[in-house]
């Protein structure tokens, strides 16, 4: 810390909180490039099982049909164990050094306010020990089995999903009335080359054009999944997946090395826009037990929608370190405003609803 900071610090001239967006960046890029492929290659599983139901009449047979079945089912599972190996190998190590880089950002920032690390010095009332190198691998690894087994859950959901809808478009059409060759070929070159357009003629002709089975397969042609009640690309779901359970763990391990330094108090940062949590920007959180401040009302971060940020997926927001004895006035100001805000916003039970701009 320079002695321009110092002085600044000294007279508390308005200086805001820093604004790092945690990352997840790295492991988005492998993630979707990992499932991308990998529906890929369930959608072409299921294309050639389609392909075949119209080459041949004798194929059409209810024995045929019945052993097809099983025998996708049985490629599409053996799909679905390797993507979820590869996917355990490929979290774990970007994952873990965003986590190691966001326990060395705690550190940062402290040493950014001017806080001692000297076990035998007491900084504003805090004492601080030695940094403990087995504390921070309990933090590291603990944040790390969560958020993994979050990041498996949720990818390996939508997978077994898009994996279920490719199977059932498969007994949908072995069970039709109509087989006809030239139909199960269009669809089947539209699932294997994720081009639905290519199989809409035939769709139209098969169902009816808004039909459920329709749909399904044009889903299924352009690699989409049912999240709740929101229809996503797997591109999109496994980046989003991947930015805010990292951004999650990030925030986690950071705030567990803080506390663990004696420092319980973090200020909302980032960047204004619609969504609700633009409303807490400036609001001071307690990481544990809400302490009472004379003139400033605090509270737990825990009890912020989605326990804090991130607040929502791909959400941008962010913490700083809050130490009262060292805040200037500019941040002293924006955390009584936006308690006052957020006190409005609980009694109208508004925490949720968009900022307007």
């Amino acid at each position: 810390m320079n002695f321009i900071t110092i002085i600044l610090i000294a007279i508390g001239v308005a200086m805001a909180p820093p604004h790092t967006p945690e990352g997840g960046e790295l492991l988005a890029a492998q993630m979707v490039k990992l499932y991308d492929a990998a529906m890929s290659d369930i959608n072409k599983l299921a294309g050639r099982a389609v392909q075949e139901l119209g080459e041949d009449p004798d194929r059409r047979a209810s024995q045929f049909r019945e052993i097809r079945a099983a025998q996708l089912t049985r490629q599409i599972q053996n799909k679905l164990a390797l993507l979820e190996g590869k996917t355990r190998l490929m979290v774990d190590s970007p994952l873990k050094g965003e986590i190691n880089k966001a326990i060395a950002r705690g550190d940062a920032e402290l040493k950014e306010l001017g806080i001692p690390t000297d076990p035998a010095s007491q900084g504003v009332g805090v004492g601080f020990a030695l940094v403990n190198s087995e504390a921070v691998e309990v933090i590291a690894r603990d944040t790390l089995g969560r958020a993994s087994q979050s990041i498996e859950n949720d990818l390996g959901n939508a997978a077994r999903q898009h994996a279920n809808n490719a199977l059932e478009i498969f007994r949908t059409l072995s069970t039709t009335q109509i087989s006809e060759a030239s139909v199960n070929t269009a669809i089947a070159r539209g699932l294997i080359t994720g081009n639905p357009i290519i199989a809409d003629r035939a769709i139209r002709e098969l169902f009816a054009a808004d039909s459920d089975e329709a749909k399904r397969v044009r889903k299924l042609g352009n690699k989409r999944i049912q999240v709740g009640k929101a229809t996503m690309s797997v591109r999109h779901y496994a980046r989003t997946v991947a930015v805010t359970r990292t951004r999650e763990a990030t925030v986690t391990a950071r705030h567990e090395r803080l506390r663990e330094r004696g420092v319980n108090l973090v200020q909302i940062t980032g960047k204004n826009s619609e969504n609700f949590c633009t409303a807490f920007i400036g609001l001071v959180c307690s990481i544990g037990a809400a302490p009472e401040i004379p003139g400033l009302e605090i509270v737990e971060l825990a009890s912020l929608p989605g326990g804090g940020p991130p607040f929502h997926p791909n959400c941008s927001k962010g913490t700083a370190p809050f130490i009262p004895e060292l805040a200037s006035k500019s941040r002293q100001a924006d955390a009584r405003r936006a308690s006052a805000v957020y006190q409005k916003r609980l009694e109208r039970d508004q925490l949720l609803a968009p900022v307007k701009r």
